[in-house]
């Protein structure tokens, strides 16, 4: 990822979550549906909502994926 126009390198990861923006942007879920089908739409990418309801979905997805 790059950050302050600073190449960096993030590892050791067993789960990503990407959140950005506020329209719904699919392309990436489909992306990684097709390779890996246990992928979860949240968020404003899954219906318009208040961020709060986002947060809401991002803990129960966390706890249910463990």
């Amino acid at each position: 990822m790059e950050r302050r126009g600073t190449q960096e390198v993030l590892s050791g990861f067993t789960h990503i979550i990407y959140a950005c923006g506020a329209r719904p942007v699919r392309g990436l879920y489909e992306e990684l549906k097709e390779a890996y089908p246990e992928a979860v739409l949240i968020g404003d990418a899954q219906q318009p909502a208040q961020a709060l309801e986002a947060v809401r979905q991002a803990v129960e997805t966390a706890v249910r994926i463990g």
